[in-house]
């Protein structure tokens, strides 16, 4: 079940950092214009609910433009942990 679970959190972080990494790409190509992007508007609903938690957790000094580096930080570190736990069942488990 343990190894179930990470690999569902695993999945679920690797589709919100792709879709962060997507929305900028998408942002640095039409900085002026990214807000009428309807590919930029859609990542934006995907990653809304992961910056909003972030902001929430981030202390007030954090700038908002900054919100999705520190979102993505966090995904990498979530990443990084989903890892290790699938990896030491995998290796408990093996004889």
């Amino acid at each position: 079940m343990l190894f179930f679970v990470a690999s569902l959190v695993k999945m679920w972080v690797e589709i919100a950092a792709l879709c962060l990494v997507a929305q900028g790409i998408v942002g640095v190509f039409s900085p002026s214009q990214r807000d009428q992007n309807p590919i930029y508007k859609l990542f934006g609903i995907v990653t809304q609910p992961i910056n909003s938690l972030v902001r929430r957790i981030t202390p007030a000094i954090a700038v908002d433009k900054h919100i999705a580096f520190v979102s993505f930080f966090y995904l990498a570190v979530l990443w990084v942990s989903a890892l290790v736990v699938k990896v030491s069942f995998v290796s408990q488990t093996m004889p």
